[in-house]
Formats: structure tokens, C-alpha cells, sequence
């Protein structure tokens, strides 16, 4: 009720930045329409659309090669800027007068809840109303369907896409999602987005429900042993998380200002460190692209650059030359670095509550030394091990939690990509997902 609210008034001034939009001019929206087109023409509507940014183009066409089908996609139909285009002067369209007509069914003596389905027609985006028949056309007017889509994420943020999905449910075509973190699969709430849009979920985690397929991660294989015992390496990288300065919705992770304890843990955490190790400290912030600006990443170059390398560039090449990688949230940046060699988890377990979901594996993990909530205990852990972190890394206790990790969560194969496509093919030839 409104009457448990804590309204505290501050004069911290909030911060806004805008990020650039592009449009196409009009000749180049033309003619890359009429390309499409053309794919469009010579693709048969019977095929498997795949669209995964965790693909890389060559392992796409890898696959395309095995289905026997086209890989010529017409993603631009898609595309971030021809939706900017499309939609153009109407992009901040906002009515006020259209949205107080919205009715919703408001349920009594339920006074939040009444009053966030008052607030969500006007919070809504303009996408599902001003601009929502204008969207509907584009894309209804592509008249492009394919009897099985395959998401990777664009299911959750493309918004042409989205609507292009909707209409092929709607004619009965089959849509598949694919897992692009590690976390995906296991989240908590009565609406399980994934689960209420597609016919099949493919992840990487244990099934765990009836819709639900385990396969390996291509991205994650990548990463199988990247940083082997056969090379002296010698960084200790320090992975940070970053969310929206402000909250936004409420997910199974850190909200708002809860993420800086990456930043306190880090303080903590090298104050202990050998003087030897400290010297070859690199500390990589995490920034999501979609993000308006880069507040954690900001905070930990004002207080640490002075003294620590920040990287900003070259990251591929730091990460393969780390000795022992810390994250700091348990997701896919944790899965790529337990993968790939010596590493630990350092943060508030309290905050990721899809890891209630795993118990034997947390407490192996906890008990293997993988994952500390203490930053001192697992400064304390780094002076030990530093000399030569594979004789604790590769020990029966840390290489069992580590096959429980990958069983459960993160499924790896050397051969993932021919697994993947063997997958597809048998599912191609399905008439019933």
C-alpha cells in the first residue's frame, strides 16, 4: 500500500544521455529492400530461420551447408536502422489522449497493483501504441513467413522482429528460442517470457521443464581450455558487472545502485593481494551496448586507473593471457572463464537468486574455492594459489564442480557446431515440435 511507502527527497540531479539514431536516405532504403527482395524470392518458406548473435557467420553458413538450405537471410527487414527509418518523425510519438483510453481491469483493495495498471498505459512504449499500426503494416506487408524461426535474443529486444514472429505464430509456424546466457533458462516469475512466445526452448542448462532441450553452447566451446597450462600467462583479471543507473524492471540480478559492489568488493579485495600480484592487475568494466551511459564503468576509472591498467581495448588478448580471471556476477562471462581456465567468482550470492535453483552445485562451488562472497577470504585464496593456480584448478574436488557447472548450466562440446546442426536437421524433418 501507498501508506509503506518511503518517499525520500534528494537533490541529486538524474542524468540522461541520448544516444545517436540513424535512418537510411531514402535511395540506400530502396535498393537494400530490393536486395531483400530478392533472398525473399529464392528462399522457401519451408526452411529454418536461424538468427542468433552468438553465431558467428562462419559457423552459420556451417549449418545452413548441413540443412541443405539457403543462407541468405534477409536481415535488414530487421534491422535496428530500418525500423528508425520506417517509423521516422513518429519516433517519440506519445499521446495522451489515446493512452487514458486504454481500460485495464483493476482488481479492489489491491492499491499497488491498481496503481501500476494505472501508470502502465502511459509508460507503455509507443511501439504497442501510436506507432503500433504503422509497425503492424511494415511488416504484415512483407508477406515473409518461414515454417520454423529459430531467436537467439531478438525475441527480447528487435522490435520488427518481434512483430514478425507474432504473425507467423499467428499463421502456425513453429518458433524456437535459443538460450544467449547462462541464466536464461532458470528464471523465477509467474510469466516466463520464453516459455509463453515459443514451442521449444534450446539451452544450455539442465531441462527443467517439458518444452526444453539441452544442447552445447557453439559461443561457450569456443572457449574449452583457452587458457591451458601450456603457456606461463600473467594477468589477474578482474571482470566487472554493470546495470541501468536507475531501475528499470525487475530482474533475477542486481538493481540500480546494488551493483556497486563490484566497485566495494574490488577496494576490499586487492587491499590484501601480494604486492607481486597487485603489479599485474587488469580490471576489464562490463558496459551493455543498450545502455545510455556507462556509470560503473565511469566510477572505476575515476577511482582505480591511477593504479591499475583498465582495459578498453585489446580485451581478447588480456583475457588469453590471464592467469586467473575473477567475475563478478555468475553468468555467461562466468561460464566463458571456468571454461577457459583458473577463475573465481567474487560477489553478493544474495543477488542472483537463480542460483537457489542449483544447491549442490553452489555449495560444490563454494567448497571447490570457485565461488567466494568474502573478498579478503578470497584475496587470502589468490596469494595462495598464484604461483601456480593449475595445481588447485586442476584438483579432483575443483574438476568435479567444474563438470557439475558445465552438466548443469553450461553445456560445452568440441563439436558443438555439428551437434547443433545434427539437432536442426532431425528437427527439420519433424512435422510436430
Amino acid at each position: 500500500d501507498a501508506k509503506n511507502l518511503n518517499i525520500v527527497h534528494t537533490d541529486q540531479k538524474l542524468e540522461y544521455q541520448k544516444r545517436k539514431v540513424e535512418f537510411y536516405n531514402k535511395y540506400d532504403f530502396i535498393f537494400k529492400k530490393f536486395i531483400n527482395n530478392l533472398k525473399k524470392i529464392i528462399l522457401s518458406e519451408d526452411r529454418i530461420y536461424l538468427k542468433s548473435h552468438e553465431i558467428t557467420k562462419y559457423d552459420f553458413i556451417k549449418i545452413q551447408l548441413k540443412l541443405k538450405q539457403s543462407p541468405l537471410n534477409p536481415n535488414f527487414y530487421f534491422s535496428d536502422k530500418t525500423f528508425t527509418t520506417i517509423i521516422n518523425d513518429d519516433l517519440l510519438n506519445y499521446d495522451n489522449q489515446i493512452r487514458s483510453q486504454i481500460k485495464l481491469e483493476y482488481k479492489k483493495e489491491k492499491n499497488f497493483e491498481n496503481f501500476i495498471l494505472e501508470r502502465i498505459k502511459y509508460d507503455l512504449p509507443n511501439y504497442l501504441v501510436e506507432n503500433f499500426e504503422k509497425i503492424y503494416k511494415y511488416v504484415n506487408n512483407l508477406n515473409f513467413y518461414q515454417k520454423t524461426i529459430i531467436s537467439g535474443s531478438d525475441h527480447y529486444y528487435n522490435i520488427l522482429f518481434k512483430f514478425w514472429i507474432a504473425l507467423n505464430k499467428f499463421k502456425g509456424n513453429k518458433i524456437i528460442t535459443l538460450d544467449h546466457g547462462i541464466h536464461n533458462g532458470v528464471e523465477k516469475g509467474d510469466i516466463y517470457y520464453q516459455e509463453e512466445i515459443g514451442d521449444l526452448n534450446l539451452g544450455y542448462y539442465k531441462k527443467m521443464k517439458k518444452n526444453e532441450v539441452q544442447i552445447p553452447s557453439i559461443k561457450l566451446s569456443k572457449y574449452i581450455n583457452l587458457r591451458s597450462s601450456d603457456i606461463k600467462r600473467k594477468f589477474l583479471l578482474y571482470v566487472t558487472n554493470d546495470n541501468m543507473q536507475y531501475p528499470e524492471n525487475i530482474l533475477i540480478c542486481p538493481i540500480g545502485n546494488q551493483i556497486n559492489f563490484v566497485i566495494n568488493y574490488f577496494k576490499e579485495f586487492s587491499e590484501y593481494l601480494k604486492e607481486e600480484i597487485k603489479k599485474n592487475i587488469a580490471i576489464r568494466p562490463t558496459i551493455k551496448k543498450h545502455f545510455p551511459n556507462s556509470w560503473i564503468k565511469d566510477k572505476i576509472i575515476k577511482k582505480f586507473s591511477k593504479s591499475y591498467k583498465i582495459i578498453d581495448t585489446n580485451y581478447p588478448e588480456y583475457y588469453k593471457n590471464s592467469k586467473i580471471i575473477i567475475c563478478t556476477y555468475p553468468q555467461t562471462s562466468f561460464a566463458e572463464a571456468i571454461i577457459s581456465g583458473p577463475t573465481i567468482l567474487l560477489t553478493d550470492l544474495k543477488l542472483w537468486p537463480h542460483l537457489d535453483n542449483f544447491p549442490e552445485l553452489k555449495a560444490d562451488l563454494l567448497d571447490a574455492k570457485i565461488i567466494f562472497e568474502d573478498p579478503i577470504n578470497a584475496a587470502k585464496h589468490i596469494n595462495k594459489v598464484w604461483d601456480n593456480p593449475y595445481e588447485w584448478w586442476s584438483s579432483k574436488k575443483v574438476e568435479n564442480a567444474k563438470k557439475r557447472f558445465i552438466n548443469e548450466t553450461a553445456l560445452v562440446s568440441k563439436d558443438a557446431v555439428t551437434q547443433f546442426a545434427n539437432y536442426l536437421s532431425e528437427l527439420k524433418n519433424f512435422k510436430d515440435i
